[in-house]
């Protein structure tokens, strides 16, 4: 497996994580987490008997995630050469409506963990799962 195969799936695995914990309530405890699953050797099963291991659900510890209001700036104003050349290039993409690029479009700006794993799947050629 190449580097930019590893990093891909690195990327996958921790975005499909991040997409679970929002539907799954986090451990506060990162010493009963484990690994997530991707790049790295599949996690053996816990002996029978034995309870299973919580799973890690993300890689940020609980209220570390960056603010993203500190990180982007706020949107040009109105008016603002900025704004102006947005509204152009909105305004161009109009001409795109009802094409074979359009509907890419739309497939793009589909959300979710399934939709994020099935176009890394493609990429990869390989079929990932959800942890």
């Amino acid at each position: 497996m190449n580097a930019r195969t590893t990093a891909i799936l690195a990327l996958v695995s921790a975005l499909a994580a991040a997409g679970a914990a929002a539907q799954t309530p986090q451990s506060t405890d990162p010493a009963a987490a484990s690994p997530l699953v991707g790049a790295q050797a599949p996690i053996p099963p816990p002996p029978p008997g034995s309870a299973p291991a919580p799973r890690r659900t993300g890689y940020l510890a609980p209220g570390t995630a960056p603010d993203i209001l500190r990180v982007l700036p706020p949107p040009p104003a109105e008016g603002d050469t900025r704004d102006d050349a947005d509204l152009a290039v909105f305004r161009s993409t109009r001409r795109l409506e009802g094409t074979p690029r359009w509907t890419m479009a739309q497939r793009d700006n589909a959300l979710g963990v399934p939709v994020l794993l099935q176009v890394f799947s493609c990429a990869l050629d390989t079929v990932i799962t959800a942890p």
